[in-house]
């Protein structure tokens, strides 16, 4: 599911498109499928504390316009 979400934003016009994953092979598979950045997640950052800080550095403090959870994650 998350691939699609990737190939929707790019087909949308989305310029700056960040995957995150724990796997680095996953992200690397995102920016096969249009994914312009990667950010490797681990289980040990809760609250998504240093995701959030790369994605802000990404973005220039701004952050993301939107996101797509497609973990089927149900926590």
């Amino acid at each position: 599911m998350g691939l699609n979400v990737i190939q929707a934003a790019k087909q949308s016009g989305a310029t700056k498109i960040i995957a995150i994953d724990l796997n680095e092979d996953r992200i690397e598979q995102a920016k096969t499928f249009g994914a312009t950045h990667g950010v490797i997640s681990t289980k040990d950052d809760i609250d998504f504390v240093n995701v959030k800080a790369q994605v802000r550095a990404l973005t220039n403090g701004r952050g993301a316009d939107y996101a797509f959870e497609c973990t089927a994650i149900p926590d």
